[in-house]
């Protein structure tokens, strides 16, 4: 039977009667010396544990990559930077030339004045003034007149002129162009200057000491410092226009506030909001009054569009603008003539 054959075989095979009659079974070996280089395998030892190790680190790893996304994202800053510095100066200059633009308009209506020379403004080393002052000579003295025609008094005197129009003027309200159209107050007089900052307020104070001859005084000035000034140079310019004028008149000083302007709020708020605050504090220690006229002019931590003028982008206040800052001026005399002074 072939079946019996193949067990007869396999019983026949030395291996197969070695290992059942409890034999070792000797297989024949390979020399290794007889093997070829180029035969032979290199066996690799296996990666370390990179918990261990630190060569496979994920820490390392992701501290490589956050170090990367770092670089690039201060490269992306740096270029963000430089676009917006170039953005604010083109919106400085854009800005500046509106201002001029309204400046000049501003200097163009004022009617009957006559240009004053640097040397009368006690002005050395600058450039000359755009705003006019306006002026009547008569006989050897010169005198002063205000926006709307009232005599204020005579150069270098605290002397006032004899017309029954200024008898009855109690305060005398000191201001940029913002206050130009603003006028009727009970005893009191707007007096208006386009364009003026705190050093050539300063300077015409010097040398009109009737601008300060009433009373009481309000002043409402520094708009036009905000753009060339930081915040502690308004601060001591006001300081310096205080001293100013307690060494030529005793009257009562009052400060109103820098309003903000939709025109440059963006790039000009946060100097606002802290020239307001120390000014605050400086009518303080040096006994003045501060008037807060910046209040209606807020809604909702922003300036109120709707009281500034349309044609300027907002650097000067509309009729309704007018009548707002109006109604503050109305308020702050009224509290002084019944004698209230909220130091």
């Amino acid at each position: 039977m072939p079946q019996e054959r193949k067990s007869e075989r396999v019983k026949d095979n030395p291996d197969y009667k070695a290992l059942h009659e409890g034999r070792d079974v000797i297989t024949p070996t390979t020399d290794v010396t007889k093997i070829s280089t180029a035969s032979k395998l290199t066996l690799t030892p296996p990666p370390k544990n990179p918990d261990k190790s630190g060569d496979f680190d994920p820490i390392e790893l992701e501290k490589k990559a956050l170090n990367d996304k770092l670089k690039s994202l201060a490269t992306a800053e740096k270029r963000l930077k430089e676009q917006e510095e170039l953005f604010a100066l083109r919106r400085q200059v854009h800005e500046r030339e509106l201002y001029i633009q309204s400046l000049e308009k501003s200097v163009a209506t004022v009617a009957g004045v006559s240009d004053v020379s640097n040397s009368d403004m006690g002005i050395v080393g600058g450039a000359r003034p755009k705003t006019k002052i306006p002026l009547i000579s008569s006989g050897s003295s010169t005198e002063v007149r205000g926006f709307h025609g009232t005599v204020l008094g005579r150069k270098g005197t605290t002397e006032q002129a004899d017309t029954s129009g200024s008898k009855d003027i109690t305060v005398y309200i000191l201001s940029d162009s913002i206050a130009k159209n603003i006028e009727g107050i009970n005893r009191a007089e707007v007096i208006p200057f386009p364009g003026i900052n705190l050093c050539r307020l300063t300077a015409k104070i010097d040398k009109f000491h009737a601008l300060v001859s009433k009373p009481v005084t309000i002043i409402h000035v520094g708009t036009n410092d905000i753009q060339f000034y930081s915040a502690d140079e308004i601060i001591s310019l006001f300081c310096n226009l205080i001293a100013r004028i307690r060494k030529v008149s005793q009257t009562h000083l009052i400060f109103s506030s820098i309003l903000p302007r939709p025109c440059d709020y963006d790039i000009s708020h946060c100097k606002v909001k802290e020239v307001n605050k120390g000014l605050q504090e400086l009518c303080k220690r040096k006994k003045c009054q501060f008037v807060a006229s910046y209040r209606p002019f807020y809604r909702f931590g922003l300036p109120r569009r709707e009281l500034f003028a349309v044609r300027d982008k907002g650097l000067h206040l509309n009729s309704e603008g007018d009548a707002v800052l109006k109604s503050v001026f109305i308020n702050t005399v009224s509290h002084v003539l019944k004698g209230k002074f909220a130091m």
